[in-house]
Parts: structure tokens; C-alpha cells; sequence
């Protein structure tokens, strides 16, 4: 298991996946990606990635980019695709699931142990399947609003595409290293 050195795992949603599911904008950004992780990477936090494993084939320079700073990251499932997973049977989430986190690992080798639910939605068709599929589920983060609000968790919930997340990531290292210094 990867530690992080400030104790926050950066759970990074949505990645690879190309639009919003709700707005129709498109939120891939390889540059913005590069950038989010190398502020995460250079403090020794690990970044942790919720994959929309049905669209990696979309975007081989990622791919490459994720293979040689692999040793900075985490593996999540987001998906195969960004999916209402909660409106669904256990058995048909399970079966998803495992294409995703056998995508995933085929490409990356390396066995995802979380899954993010889509919008966070989760109900106990979507954990049993969770847990069939040895995938870890987490309710303990914040967002950085959150954590700069004083609330704490287990993993910071993002995005790297959003507007305000560089400058968010960037407050929470000041605020961390403010409190490191006391």
C-alpha cells in the first residue's frame, strides 16, 4: 500500500472520460491533467485515479503519461462508462465493474482496489457488487472547499478538469504546510 506524506489521498474522478454525462462540455484535458498531477507528485501525495476505463483506448497520451509516473499513482474504477450505476442490479454492476478493473489492469498492470461510484451514488445494489468484485468503497472524503473549510477525510474528492482545482490543491499544500510548521 502507497502512503501519502501529508496523510491525504488525492481521489481524482473521471479520468479519461471525455464529456459530461449532464452538460454535454468536454472535460478532457491532457495539459490540465499533467499539471494537477505534477503539484500532487512533487508534494509525495499519491494521486489517486478513478478510471472511465471505456475510453482509454481514446487517449494513448495519457496512457503514456500515467505508464512512466505510475509509481505516483493509484488505481481506481470510475466505470467502464460514467454510468448510474445505483439504478442498476448488482450482478449487472458487478459484471461492469470487473470489465473496467480488468481494462484497467491489462493495460496498466496493476489490480484497481477502489471504486468511485459515478456522482457518488451508491445503494446496497452498488456495494454488493463493490465487494464481489474486491473493489474498496470509500464515504470518508472532503472536497477541497471542504478541507479549506476545516472538515477532514480519508481522501480528497476532485477533479482535474474543474476550473478552481490548481488553486485549490495549491491552498490546501499552503494550509498543510502552515499547520506542519506549528
Amino acid at each position: 500500500m502507497l502512503y501519502s506524506i501529508n496523510n491525504m489521498l488525492f481521489r481524482d474522478d473521471d479520468i479519461y472520460m471525455t464529456e459530461s454525462p449532464t452538460r454535454g462540455s468536454h472535460l478532457y484535458n491532457f495539459e490540465k491533467f499533467k499539471e494537477c498531477h505534477e503539484l500532487i507528485a512533487s508534494h509525495g501525495d499519491i494521486h489517486i485515479l478513478g478510471i472511465v476505463a471505456g475510453e482509454i483506448e481514446n487517449y494513448p497520451e495519457l496512457t503514456k503519461y500515467i505508464k512512466e509516473h505510475q509509481k505516483e499513482m493509484m488505481f481506481a474504477v470510475h466505470g467502464w462508462m460514467h454510468y448510474d450505476y445505483s439504478l442498476w442490479k448488482a450482478d449487472k454492476i458487478y459484471k461492469s465493474m470487473m470489465r473496467a478493473k480488468n481494462k484497467i489492469t491489462e493495460v496498466f498492470g496493476e489490480v484497481p482496489q477502489w471504486y468511485f461510484p459515478p456522482w457518488n451514488r451508491r445503494n446496497d445494489e452498488v456495494m454488493k457488487a463493490a465487494l464481489e468484485a474486491k473493489l474498496r468503497v470509500s464515504d470518508n472524503y472532503v472536497t477541497p472547499d471542504q478541507y479549506l473549510m476545516g472538515q477532514r477525510g480519508e481522501l480528497m474528492l476532485f477533479h482535474y478538469w474543474s476550473e478552481n482545482i490548481i488553486p485549490e490543491i495549491k491552498k490546501y499544500y499552503e494550509l498543510s504546510n502552515l499547520h506542519s510548521n506549528e
